[in-house]
């Protein structure tokens, strides 16, 4: 193997690792300082067996030998004494040595990927050992990729030293105290040094940088000129020819950030109050003097964020603007602070209407309403304001009056100004969820219809309501529709991609999108969005526990739990417990099931959604418990409430899990209605599965069965099993096998009667269960005691002969063993045995 690639993330890369190695060649790992070389090298040679790592040279900053070292290396590579794992930074040369080892085949250069945002919370939560919050978030994780690991462990570190970030019920969030500036600026000057040499000039510039990022290079250079003495364009190209700051240019202007986004995130955190102060005072002043369209839109942005904390008075447009980016990203508390503020501030109508739409977002529907009515004087004038609150007046009642939107709204929301107080929102290195330049950005520079965000967000959940409709195309349609809204006006999309996946699960196989829904929940998590963490934790969990991995499905519930409740979301957290006491029940626990769903058992009739999903959780609580009628009589109850809100596809759910009780006969009719109209794969497998189970309980049990017809329901149960299977819902395929198990058994076919059971088997550990509510005892296998024996001398390939000499048997008595095993099985012959006994449940 020779050649020299980038690798996609860091598990591909000690695969790689281990592959070269492997071949006997070295392998030279180029990443930038701090994204853990090291740490990567020490993971792939963790897994080489003592012989071969006795053999591995492992040398760090390779571009550091000198010239006698760097030949013996060479040499020694060359006669096969060692197999050197080397490192080198990435954008600085390699040096003669690793480029000439490079060059002759000694050694496979792999270049590592910059951590995402993801990986970096990832990082730090590995760093604490614990989960941390997602209001401290911003703090720590910067939003765009790459980072210095060694630093940012020292910053988690200095802030639990310093109280600064404490644990609590089993997070790690932010205190309000601050950390201690001059350890972590000794370690920033340190890293940075061994990039380039650090001024006065320099360490000025990369403050100004790290406090403003993406400012202008012409308003940094007009800065630093004010603030030090000294060249300050060299110092500006010097760090950019190091590699310590980035130039970006785009329609004609420049800006300029640090190349580390850790460090950038970090700077201000090195900064005493009074340097801070001075330069802060100095960036508001500067931008402040400057025509307003002459500004870029970061430094609008720059504005915004400084001059509130120092008391400058910021203009209400600037305030508004920034409202409606703050709602189009999703985050309803910053908007309402912000346009509150543009309002005192003689806003207008303009920040009258931010102020209304950020207002029924965190819930206050009353208050939105006054707010509008109280502006319709000031709209005579103004006719485009008087269509724009018209139609934000009609997109409120029309989500006031879904009963699933309120899934979206916290309830109660106070809005704290002790707790979010504006100064304190737009601080950079707040723990509240900030605005980064980029997203202030797009907003200062086009005003953006507030109503757009609230119209996106209706069509979003209008098709929420079309899949649980089971109209799966119409829902597609809707979001499609949504996007073309949110995305020209730079809304967060997060919500609209989460809805498409979710309805996804319900037509394609559940693995990928199931993936897919874990990777943006990792999103969500990175930008410290814990009410979209939740939300996504309930889709997961929700899903998981419909397919039977119940499981894991509990536990994604249980955090989608405790996040939605963290954040005031009452239906939404309602609604996960009623999750949670249904994967309960499955698990065997109708007891415990009940007592989580006891403080929500009596709903209001109006909140109909709710009073269905509790319904359909007692129906699988009595069935753990084995009372079947009851199961049936509730499940029926709940999908005849799911049929008066016109959510189809949970009706059929609930008349499927009513069949699976024992009334399949009685909701055939009804189920074959909804086939016609609902669709998605995962409701065709509902359908069959419930046309088979009103078959076989038509069945007279006082009868024999036997005969094609029987064997044909068998299969029909197979063939079911086999679909469900195929799309990753393991519980209706386990039903189905042992359905299949129990018809073949009374035709007599023990061999495809074992078969089934088996694999009904090993579906109910895909569940992680032992045993479903809405099955009868399986009947695992059980071999004797002297059959297990010749089992599994046979599995390991001994002959029949070697089997009977050990012992003291016929050859023949063996043979009349083993095909009692392969009967009870349901296996043809020797070669499946392994496969079978390994995959029997105990």
């Amino acid at each position: 193997m020779s050649g020299h690639g980038k690798v996609d993330s860091r598990e591909s890369a000690v695969a790689t690792v281990l592959a070269v190695l492997a071949t006997g060649q070295g392998v030279l790992v180029v990443g930038e300082p701090g994204a853990g070389r090291t740490h990567l090298i020490r993971s792939a040679l963790a897994q080489l067996p003592d012989e071969s790592r006795r053999s591995i040279w492992v040398g760090d900053d390779v571009h550091r030998l000198d010239a006698q070292l760097g030949s013996d290396l060479i040499r020694s590579t060359e006669q096969k004494r060692i197999i050197p794992v080397i490192t080198a930074a990435a954008r600085r040369p390699l040096g003669a040595v690793a480029e000439k080892m490079c060059r002759d085949g000694l050694v496979v250069r792999i270049d590592l990927p910059d951590l995402d945002p993801s990986a970096v919370l990832a990082a730090v939560q590995t760093f604490l050992g614990g989960r941390l919050d997602p209001a401290a978030v911003p703090a720590f994780v910067p939003q765009r990729s790459g980072g210095d690991l060694v630093v940012l462990q020292e910053v988690v570190r200095e802030a639990q030293a310093a109280g600064a970030l404490v644990e609590r019920n089993g997070s790690w969030g932010l205190t309000g105290h601050s950390l201690h500036p001059d350890p972590l600026r000794r370690l920033l000057r340190s890293r940075l040094s061994a990039l380039t040499t650090l001024t006065p000039v320099s360490e000025t510039l990369l403050d100004i940088i790290g406090l403003a990022p993406e400012m202008s290079v012409e308003q940094v250079e007009v800065l630093l000129e004010a603030l030090v003495d000294g060249d300050t364009a060299h110092a500006l190209e010097r760090l950019e020819e190091d590699g310590v700051i980035d130039v970006l240019g785009r329609d004609g202007s420049f800006r300029v950030r640090i190349h580390d986004a850790v460090i950038e995130l970090i700077i201000p955190q090195t900064i005493g109050q009074l340097r801070r102060r001075r330069l802060t005072t100095a960036v508001v002043e500067q931008l402040r003097h400057v025509p307003p369209e002459r500004l870029t839109e970061s430094e609008l942005a720059c504005l915004t964020r400084y001059a509130a904390p120092l008391g400058v008075p910021i203009e209400a447009d600037v305030l508004t603007r920034a409202a409606n980016a703050a709602l189009r990203r999703s985050r309803r508390e910053l908007a309402f602070h912000l346009a509150s503020a543009a309002v005192e501030g003689g806003g207008g109508s303009s920040a009258g209407l931010a102020l209304a739409a950020a207002e029924a977002q965190l819930g206050r529907v009353d208050a939105a309403k006054d707010r509008l009515r109280g502006l319709e004087g000031d709209f005579a004038t103004e006719p485009g304001f008087a269509a724009a609150a018209a139609t934000l007046s009609r997109l409120i009642d029309e989500r006031s009056r879904d009963a699933l939107a309120a899934w979206h709204i916290p309830s109660d929301w106070s809005g704290d100004e002790d707790v979010f107080a504006l100064g304190a929102t737009l601080r950079l290195d707040s723990a509240r969820d900030i605005m980064t330049p980029a997203e202030i950005r797009s907003a200062v520079s086009v005003p953006v219809d507030p109503n757009i965000v609230i119209q996106g967000e209706v069509m979003a959940q209008t098709a929420l309501v079309a899949c649980l409709q089971g109209d799966l195309s119409r829902a597609d349609d809707l979001l499609d529709d949504a996007e073309a809204i949110l995305a020209p006006a730079g809304a967060d999309l997060l919500r609209i991609q989460w809805t498409r996946a979710y309805i996804r699960c319900h037509d394609e196989p559940l693995d990928p999108w199931l993936r897919v829904l874990s990777d943006m929940r990792e999103s969500a998590a990175a930008r410290g969005h814990g009410v979209v963490q939740g939300h996504i934790g309930l889709a997961i969990g929700g899903m998981m526990v419909g397919a039977g991995r119940v499981t894991q499905g509990a536990v994604e519930l249980q955090r989608a739990l405790d996040l939605l409740e963290q954040n005031g979301l009452v239906a939404a957290a309602t609604d996960t417990r009623v999750e949670l006491a249904v994967a309960t029940a499955m698990a065997g626990d109708g007891e415990g099931a009940m007592e989580l769903l006891r403080p929500v058992l009596d709903p209001s009739p109006e909140m109909g959604f709710l009073l269905a999903r509790t319904t359909v959780a007692v129906g699988v609580s009595h069935a753990a418990a084995g009372r079947m009628g009851e199961a049936a009589e509730a499940l029926i109850q709940a999908a005849g409430i799911h049929a008066a809100l016109g959510l189809r596809l949970h009706e059929l759910s609930a008349l499927h899990h009513a069949a699976r009780a024992g009334a399949a006969q009685e909701v055939l009719s009804r189920v074959d209605e909804l086939g016609t109209s609902v669709e998605g794969r995962s409701m065709a497998i509902c359908v069959r599965h419930t046309r088979a189970l009103a078959r076989s309980q038509s069945l007279d049990p006082a009868l024999p069965h036997s005969g094609e017809e029987t064997r044909a329901l068998a299969r029909e149960f197979v063939e079911t099993a086999e679909e469900a299977s195929v799309l990753g819902w393991p519980a209706p395929a386990a039903e189905a096998f042992f359905s299949a198990a129990e018809l073949f058994a009374a035709c007599g076919d023990d061999r495809d009667a074992s078969a089934a059971r088996r694999r009904g088997e090993d579906h109910l550990v895909v569940c992680g269960l032992t045993s479903l509510p809405f099955t009868r005892d399986p009947g695992v296998v059980r071999l004797s005691e002297r059959e297990s024996e010749i089992a599994g001398l046979a599995a390991a390939g001994a002959s029949n002969r070697q089997i009977a000499d050990a012992l003291v048997l016929s050859v023949r008595t063996v043979e009349t063993h083993l095909q009692r095993v392969y009967r009870k099985l349901g296996i043809r012959g020797r070669s499946e045995l392994p496969d079978a006994i390994g995959s029997r449940t105990p």
